[in-house]
């Protein structure tokens, strides 16, 4: 499932706890993670970016968050975001890689 970094400041651990080191530090809030692993408090995540890490469940957020196409940042690449998922769909708006927004639901949730 998906979460969201809830701080502007996230330590990502090797291992699940406060006792092992600190790998990374996250610095953007609503950053999306994937959650592969649960032990206790603690969720081991991935990154848009394939790194993983073990963080507490109290800096996550289900806040449903999303990078466009991050394997393209830094190209000169533009996404068009389609107002339907059919080829011949209007775009709604143009979006470079690595762009961060919220997701909602067709229902505005």
């Amino acid at each position: 499932r998906f979460v969201s970094l809830k701080a502007g400041r996230v330590n990502s651990r090797v291992g699940p706890g406060v006792n092992y080191s600190v790998d990374w530090m996250y610095m953007k809030p609503g950053l999306p993670m994937e959650i592969i692993q649960e032990f206790d408090t603690w969720r081991r995540v991935r990154d848009a970016d394939g790194s993983e890490g073990w963080i507490n469940q109290s800096l996550l957020s289900g806040r449903r968050t999303a990078i466009v196409a991050p394997w393209q940042r830094g190209k000169e690449a533009r996404i068009n975001l389609l107002d339907d998922p059919q080829k011949d769909a209007g775009i709604v708006a143009i979006i470079e890689p690595g762009a961060m927004g919220t997701i909602k639901s067709c229902d505005g949730q």
